[in-house]
C-alpha cells in the first residue's frame, strides 16, 4: 500500500525570507564554462575506465 502524501508546510516570516534568498542566490551561482568542461571531462575519463573494464 502507498506511503500517503502529507502536506506541504506553509512558510511565514523569516523561514519564508530565507527560503526566498536562497532561491535567488542559487539562481545567481552559475558554473562557469571552464567548470563545465572539466566536469565533463572527468566524467568522461570515468565512464570510459567503465566500458573498459
Amino acid at each position: 500500500m502507498a506511503t500517503p502524501i502529507k502536506a506541504t508546510p506553509i512558510l511565514s516570516g523569516s523561514s519564508s525570507r530565507k527560503f526566498n534568498q536562497v532561491l535567488v542566490s542559487e539562481q545567481t551561482q552559475k558554473v562557469s564554462t571552464q567548470e563545465r568542461q572539466r566536469i565533463q571531462s572527468l566524467v568522461e575519463k570515468v565512464l570510459t575506465k567503465k566500458v573498459a573494464k
